[in-house]
């Protein structure tokens, strides 16, 4: 687990982590999951887009939090790791 704070990638137009390290995630997509430090205690959320207001917003928060610079902790997880799970199953 790797924590951050949510920022915004300009280049990406997207969400991003800026990890305490100062490297990034790299952007953040819908359903992306992570736990974020909101009102004194850390909250399970995924973050989603609307379309419609063309907003990023995080599940479980209220409206109106503002989800920018908020303390975040994530298991970033890569297309690499997943393809490695996947032939450590076919191959059992």
């Amino acid at each position: 687990m790797k924590e951050g704070y949510l920022t915004w990638n300009a280049s990406a137009e997207r969400p991003d982590i800026r990890y305490r390290d100062d490297t990034r995630y790299g952007g953040l997509h819908c359903g992306n999951t992570l736990e974020v430090f909101n009102r004194n205690k850390w909250q399970s959320a995924r973050i989603e887009y609307c379309h419609g207001t063309d907003t990023w917003y995080l599940t479980g928060l209220e409206n109106g939090d503002e989800i920018l610079w908020l303390p975040v902790r994530h298991y970033p997880v890569t297309y690499v790791d997943i393809k490695m799970k996947q032939d450590m199953e076919v191959s059992k």
